[in-house]
């Protein structure tokens, strides 16, 4: 049990070291840009995936050596595979297609830190700022609550879409065609 613990252990450490690598470049002397690259949210990834098996392995082998996995260890495994595969889509919602900025034969993928701006306490921008923001097709609001009462709000809003909402299912299905490429989806899937 020592041994693989110490191992675990060991490449646990490595995970994380590879995770940081990823959220802050600049700990290894690389350059970071602005936002967040494809390479980078694969290094993060690549990172989370070590951090999870080891500390799996850990378990297993320290705790639970030679004993079969119950329903619960099972779950666990399963919801950390989720997490991790949310993550990984989330990270390239963009680059998959399905993000709010996705890519055009023209562009490239933003897959920065600002995917939105929201004015609050009633702040009006300037035109000049106004008209380098309309550049970026970057989606804005504003809203004459604090930051922290809009902050909430946005935390507590639970979509729902009613089989009665003809409205509603309608301007979904009309952002769902006019952002999501399904050839390309349907390429990626097969």
């Amino acid at each position: 049990m020592g041994r693989y613990s110490e191992i675990s252990i060991t490449v646990g450490a490595l995970g994380i070291v590879i995770t940081l690598i990823g959220l802050f470049p600049g700990i290894v002397g690389l350059e970071a840009a602005a936002g967040v690259g494809v390479l980078q949210v694969l290094v993060i990834l690549l990172g989370f995936s070590i951090l999870f098996s080891s500390a799996f392995f850990f378990a297993k082998k320290a705790f639970y050596d030679g004993q079969p996995a119950t329903l619960a260890q099972e779950i666990g495994i399963r919801l950390t595979l989720t997490g991790l595969l949310i993550a990984g889509a989330a990270g390239l919602a963009d680059v998959l297609g399905f993000g709010s900025h996705p890519s055009t034969p023209d562009s490239r993928p933003f897959l920065g830190r600002l995917q939105a701006i929201v004015f609050t306490g009633g702040i009006q921008p300037q035109e000049e700022t106004m008209e380098l923001i309309r550049r970026t097709d970057i989606p804005v609001l504003a809203v004459d609550a604090d930051t922290y009462e809009t902050a909430s709000r946005i935390s507590d809003i639970l979509v729902k879409i009613r089989i009665s909402d003809q409205e509603k299912i309608e301007l979904a299905c009309n952002l769902v065609r006019r952002h999501v490429d399904f050839g390309q989806l349907w390429d990626l899937l097969a």
